[in-house]
């Protein structure tokens, strides 16, 4: 109690006595310097298969409908189970789970009759392939999460899991939250499975209308590895690109083999290399065909043998100017590769590079500019 001046007692609230609160221990960020990191010995990446697919990682294929992601899938399913390479490849042999989650047994019969066949093999053991006509369907509404990791304890030596296709596996999903967190947290538990036993995953994926992957962002961020197949629906011919954390760029042209023409079971792909030097052989030996008929017409008109941009142009029948101007810059490169000569605006066939279907005398004259 105090008083005021005349001495009146005024009441005062008591001190409540502060608590003694007990400090939280604060951890010390682990960490080395960077020249301690420098100095560490790191093994060398594995891979499942050489140089495109790392041996540990969640990865994504994905491709426009119809483009052949699931033969591609089923490829690499027995190539993996059989150790046989894939894409001229080598692989790291193992136990394969493959999803098959839009198809049933019959099409999957189907298809791996041939696919064995182009292969070379005869039996695939290793390889468990779940279908539609199970008793039920391993989707992650289903537990089929879970299933997945028990098949992974069980098998001896599991290698990969293929989950084709990530949409139905995934099922339909309740709307509420943005969709970036939405697959967040459903790759999530998929990458952990991964990681935590030491295999490779692929989702097989679809592209959306605007030539990106169908979903958010989240789907590509949280992969280690990501494929995309390219197909025109006329084309048999596919380009197959890929990236990731560990693996170089690439972008290979692929071409479909089949037993014979009229084999309706299916395909494989095989690699025809580096798209760039794949496209550049292409153009080589179109516009070396090309200039073969234009010299042999020349010949036979008591002609130079030379022809100009203009002439290969109406050979080829196109007037339209950026087909033009693609052809210019074509013939510029191999003149600069030493597949043509050039004089002026004559080129021919350098035939210390390339056979001509015609005989050449040393002695005809390449344009009219040489004509003595």
């Amino acid at each position: 109690m105090i008083t005021d001046i005349s001495g009146v007692a005024i009441p005062t609230k008591e001190k409540t006595p502060r608590m003694a609160f007990k400090q939280k221990a604060v951890r010390e960020i682990p960490c080395n310097t960077l020249d301690e990191i420098n100095s560490m010995d790191f093994p060398e990446p594995e891979y499942l298969v050489e140089g495109i697919i790392p041996k540990v990682g969640l990865g994504v294929i994905a491709g426009n409908p119809k483009a052949g992601k699931s033969f591609l899938a089923l490829q690499l399913a027995c190539c993996v189970a059989t150790g046989t390479p894939f894409l001229n490849r080598e692989v790291l042999q193992g136990d394969v789970l493959y999803l098959a989650l839009e198809d049933n047994q019959q099409r999957i019969d189907w298809r791996s009759q041939a696919t064995k066949e182009l292969l070379g093999v005869d039996s695939v053991p290793n390889l468990s392939v779940h279908t539609q006509n199970n008793e039920w369907l391993a989707t992650l509404k289903n537990g089929g999460l879970d299933s997945v990791k028990k098949w992974i304890d069980d098998s001896k030596n599991p290698r990969l899991v293929i989950i084709d296709t990530l949409q139905v596996f995934l099922g339909v999903r309740s709307g509420g939250a943005d969709s970036y967190q939405q697959d967040t947290e459903v790759i999530a538990p998929i990458q952990e499975i991964v990681m935590t036993s030491s295999i490779a995953s692929s989702l097989i994926h679809h592209m959306n209308k605007g030539g990106g992957v169908m979903g958010s962002q989240a789907i590509l961020g949280s992969s280690d590895w990501f494929m995309q197949l390219q197909k025109e629906e006329e084309d048999t011919n596919g380009i197959l690109k890929g990236k990731g954390r560990d693996i170089e760029e690439f972008s290979e042209t692929l071409v479909r083999k089949k037993i014979n023409p009229d084999d309706k079971r299916g395909y494989i792909w095989d690699s025809l290399g580096e798209t760039k030097l794949v496209k550049g052989n292409q153009e080589t030996v179109e516009v070396i065909g090309a200039g073969n008929l234009i010299e042999m017409e020349h010949l036979t008109q008591k002609k130079p043998i030379g022809w100009t941009l203009d002439d290969l142009m109406a050979h080829i029948g196109n007037p339209n100017p950026k087909t033009r101007e693609k052809f210019r810059k074509r013939l510029e490169r191999m003149v600069k590769k030493f597949d043509l000569e050039k004089r002026g605006k004559y080129f021919w066939i350098n035939i210390l590079r390339h056979e001509v279907i015609y005989t050449r005398d040393d002695s005809q004259p390449r344009t009219p500019t040489l004509i003595s």
